[in-house]
């Protein structure tokens, strides 16, 4: 260090040793090379040798860590794989050393992944009854159930398929006794989940609704808190842009399944009155890249 104020200090001192900043990095391909900004300084005693030696190691880590020159105060490091790193920088002097550590923390990329689109293909039931609550497990059958593409509903025009709203067939805007619940669900296959890191459902209610994952419930979105059924209106009438506005909400990744998944939906009116419903649905979440396989070169043919 510099010499105390007021003292003749000027005797041999430690090396001054910053192994940089701790570093949070994303890599798909390994080796990863990271570059180590640090820095070393040294008072020049003593002299001889009147210069540092300078020690890159590796403390801990989940693979071994090689360095293009361990010599040098920026070198090179050379991790094998994803985890968390710890390297330690030595200067010596000769006589005297000083050491700094720094942590490099490896994750692969995430992707963004869409695992059923809007506009999809569902199985829907539009005749009024009472599912309970079997209708959203995965072995439920819906062979006799109709098929749509999304939007599916009725009264907006928009429409990509209409469902029935009553007992009577076909659409009359002037009814007053429409059913309170129509039901749709998806089957969509899914492989690597353990890969899956987030999960996000957006969908569109008119009026409210509630979504299951296997099952499970995940949403509900303008529906009372309690308990509910094919008789319970929605909590408030929708209109304008909330008709067709994608309502978000984190699913968590661990209900998914390796294979078939089955998603499931509930769409409520707010009265029989009501002239239109509304329903569409986007599931997508992050996910780590596949494996890959290596990169190998045996060299140009000699």
């Amino acid at each position: 260090g510099d010499a105390s104020p007021g003292l003749d200090n000027t005797g041999n001192r430690l090396p001054r040793v910053n192994a940089g900043a701790d570093q949070q990095l994303e890599s798909n391909r390994f080796p990863f090379e990271v570059s180590l900004p640090a820095t070393a300084e040294d008072d020049g005693l003593p002299n001889p040798p009147g210069k540092l030696t300078i020690t890159w190691t590796q403390v801990s880590g989940p693979g071994i860590v090689t360095f293009t020159d361990a010599s040098l105060v920026n070198a090179t490091a050379n991790l094998p794989g994803v985890g968390t790193y710890e390297l330690r920088l030595t200067a010596s002097d000769g006589v005297l050393q000083a050491s700094d550590t720094v942590t490099l923390v490896v994750d692969r990329p995430t992707l963004l992944a869409t695992f059923v689109t809007a506009g999809s293909q569902w199985k829907y039931l539009d005749n009024g009854s009472d599912q309970g609550t079997a209708w959203s497990e995965p072995g439920f059958s819906d062979a006799a159930w109709k098929t749509g593409k999304a939007q599916l509903g009725y009264g907006d025009g928009d429409e990509a398929k209409v469902v029935e709203d009553n007992a009577t067939a076909g659409y009359n805007r002037a009814d007053t006794d429409r059913y309170i619940t129509t039901y749709f669900r998806k089957t969509f296959p899914l492989t690597g989940v353990k890969g899956v890191t987030s999960l996000t459902v957006k969908l569109v209610r008119d009026d409210g609704g509630v979504v299951y994952l296997n099952g499970t419930e995940v949403f509900r979105s303008n529906m009372p808190e309690d308990f509910i059924d094919f008789t319970t209106p929605a909590s408030e009438v929708v209109g304008g842009g909330d008709e067709s506005n994608f309502f978000p909400r984190d699913v968590d990744p661990g209900l998914l399944r390796e294979g078939n998944n089955v998603l499931a939906v509930e769409i409520h009116q707010q009265s029989p009155t009501s002239s239109d419903i509304s329903f569409d649905l986007e599931l997508s979440g992050t996910v780590f890249p596949i494996n890959q396989a290596p990169t190998v070169s045996a060299g140009p043919e000699q």
